[in-house]
């Protein structure tokens, strides 16, 4: 039997709950759905590195490397010699070995490389007397991606303005995260009230503030009625003064949910938010929670970052504004307008998840690497 291995160099969480710690689940059920279409076997390697060493042992000697079809991993935030819970490098070769036998085997690879933050000063810097580590770690960081250079055949990121930082003159691909399935769609009809969500850290670079002058605005204006559900974390609210200052209003919901516990809060909403300002980070970030708004058939306001301005506008599913409270105010009504929320909505709903669901990402990666392999035979 045909087979694909899942490759994850550190242990996958037990309670995804972070986008970053979903993404892993939802990557590997939609290649076993693939596997089950194809009559494919899927094998996941992942675990801390003690595990990892036991799982690669016992995949050489199965011997089934020789159906083997392709590699695809997800490397982790964190250096793959560092990914133990303790950060410790207990087995410092077991990867990149088996990588190599992947390779001596004719067995391309895949990597999904997830971030660049670490070449950021402003997002990484290391805190009180790690400070000193923080060139060191980055120097880590290089060398890992240097190590990947001589294995990987096709990188994918979340976005290809992300390459700008990356630099990786090889096969390149985009994949950004993906929807599990279109939920509740049955959002209430746009009447007197509109109900806004937005999803999401609440400090200044999140756009929370433009937000919420936007909605004073509006309430200045009196022109409809408008009420914002915003989700966040508890520990983060409780250091937030501004925030706390405006939840004693009544056209502001704050709340702390996460899972099946956001679908009734979902059910309400007519328009999701991505208000994030506008920087060289964000500009090749795609949010998690745009591809969330989506798989609620949410028209979206979003803020002109590259990555998911040209994700909102291909697939004309809503608004695309400068960061500015004045610019959101009025697009909230522009959006609202009959025409304009019908045409957004039957747009999602059209090709959302055709074209950004989870198997649609593990197809992707399928029908990528398959091409390579042929090459490989055919050398």
């Amino acid at each position: 039997m045909k087979n694909i291995i899942v490759y994850f160099p550190y242990k996958l969480s037990d309670n995804p709950k972070t986008g970053s710690s979903v993404r892993p689940h939802k990557m590997v059920e939609a290649f076993k759905l693939l596997g089950n279409n194809y009559g494919i076997e899927i094998i996941v390697i992942s675990g801390e590195s003690k595990q990892r060493k036991r799982e690669i042992k016992e995949f050489i000697n199965s011997e089934k490397i020789k159906k083997t079809l392709f590699c695809y991993m997800e490397n982790s935030t964190m250096p793959y010699w560092l990914t133990d819970e303790d950060h410790v490098p207990r087995h410092p070769f077991s990867d990149i070995r088996f990588w190599k036998f992947l390779k001596r085997n004719n067995v391309p690879i895949g990597l999904f490389y997830r971030d660049i933050y670490w070449k950021f000063k402003e997002l990484y810097t290391l805190e009180g007397a790690k400070k000193l580590l923080t060139p060191v770690m980055r120097a880590i960081y290089q060398k890992e991606l240097r190590q990947f250079h001589k294995i990987v055949d096709v990188l994918y990121l979340p976005s290809l303005e992300m390459n700008e930082y990356v630099g990786w003159d090889g096969n390149i691909e985009e994949l950004p995260p993906g929807i599990d399935k279109m939920k509740n769609l049955s959002n209430p009809k746009i009447n007197d009230r509109v109900n806004l969500i937005y999803i999401g850290g609440i400090s200044k670079r999140y756009g929370i503030k433009t937000l919420i002058d936007a909605m004073e605005i509006l309430l200045q204006k009196k022109k409809k009625h408008v009420h914002l559900y915003v989700i966040c974390r508890k520990a983060e609210y409780e250091q937030n003064t501004f925030l706390k200052e405006k939840a004693e209003n009544d056209w502001v919901t704050i709340e702390h949910l996460s899972g099946e516990s956001l679908i009734q809060v979902f059910k309400k909403a007519h328009i999701g938010i991505v208000p994030i300002q506008k920087n060289s980070y964000h500009d090749f970030a795609v949010p998690v929670k745009l591809f969330e708004y989506l798989s609620f058939g949410l028209p979206l306001i979003v803020t002109d970052c590259s990555a998911q301005t040209r994700i909102v506008r291909e697939g004309g599913y809503g608004l695309v504004i400068k960061d500015s409270a004045d610019e959101l105010a009025q697009s909230i009504l522009n959006i609202i307008q009959k025409n304009n929320y019908i045409e957004y909505k039957n747009n999602i709903l059209q090709t959302a998840f055709k074209n950004h669901s989870w198997y649609a990402r593990a197809a992707k990666v399928y029908a990528d690497l398959s091409k390579i392999k042929k090459l490989f035979s055919e050398a």
